[in-house]
């Protein structure tokens, strides 16, 4: 990101979009919760809805990760947008 910020022209404007419940950075750094926490520059929030006919497991177990409760991790009935796949 430093580099990214160097090589930006002081003409120029960066957008970052991001998420602001991400998952932590696998790497180094946390660059996205970084920009948010030093309230530098303009930021705004939006909210994206539920999709239409049902609820997102996404999303649902996003709600259930925030709250510090552990997410469904049984394998759905019906069609869905989360699986859980264990590995080694």
């Amino acid at each position: 990101m430093h580099a990214l910020l160097k090589a930006v022209p002081d003409k120029a404007a960066l957008l970052v979009v991001g998420d602001v419940d991400q998952l932590p950075s696998v790497g180094p750094g946390q660059v996205l919760a970084d920009m948010i926490a030093s309230a530098a520059g303009a930021r705004d929030a939006f909210d994206r809805g539920l999709p239409p006919g049902g609820q997102s497991q996404v999303i649902v177990n996003a709600h259930r990760i925030n709250q510090g409760i552990i997410p469904d991790l049984r394998k759905p009935e019906a069609e869905s947008d989360f699986y859980f796949v264990e590995a080694d």
